[in-house]
């Protein structure tokens, strides 16, 4: 077996889970990781060096590695950081780019994400919690400039507004079509 294929089937393995919500949130967890990398790359094409900040979404990149290692443990705790670790980068990027960027839309995919992982008993303490700590983030938010502390430019923002809009979009979306199979699965 070359290489590439051995490497493939490891991260395969790692992904996996016999539990439904648990691979579910891996593989939510994964896709979100692949895009790290692209992220400041795409932004680089809007921005171009004030897009430097987007460097410092990295910082969420273990979270999201972890989500499958912490899966094994425990899915509520998986779920959790892929959660948590959701808002943090959100937050990373509005206090990077600002909230006229429209970014603090990927609070949507987290909101979804705990109500489709967390079970009835946890929701509601899940959600109070999400809600919170989104909450926080958004007022931590609120005392940046408009254009972030990379201090972008209107035309940039309404780039970035429109960019964000469809990524937080295409995510949610993704999370409900990898959801569907849940029900079948129960």
């Amino acid at each position: 077996m070359n290489p590439l294929a051995k490497g493939l089937a490891a991260f395969r393995t790692y992904v996996a889970s016999p539990d439904p919500q648990a691979a579910l949130s891996n593989t939510i967890a994964m896709i979100v990781l692949s895009n790290q990398p692209f992220y400041p790359l795409y932004l680089s094409f809007v921005l171009g060096w004030q897009a430097l900040p987007a460097l410092m979404t990295w910082i969420t990149v273990p979270l999201f590695a972890a989500v499958p290692w912490v899966a094994r443990r425990d899915q509520i705790a998986a779920a959790t950081l892929l959660i948590t670790a959701g808002i943090a980068n959100t937050t990373i990027c509005a206090l990077a780019f600002g909230t006229g960027t429209l970014v603090e839309l990927f609070h949507i995919p987290c909101a979804v994400l705990a109500l489709i992982l967390l079970g009835p008993r946890r929701r509601l303490g899940g959600m109070a919690a999400l809600a919170g700590t989104a909450l926080l983030a958004g007022l931590l938010t609120r005392m940046v400039p408009l254009g972030g502390l990379a201090g972008i430019s209107i035309d940039q923002i309404a780039s970035l507004a429109r960019i964000n809009m469809l990524s937080a979009t295409g995510l949610t979306l993704a999370i409900l079509w990898l959801a569907r199979g849940l029900r079948r699965a129960a």
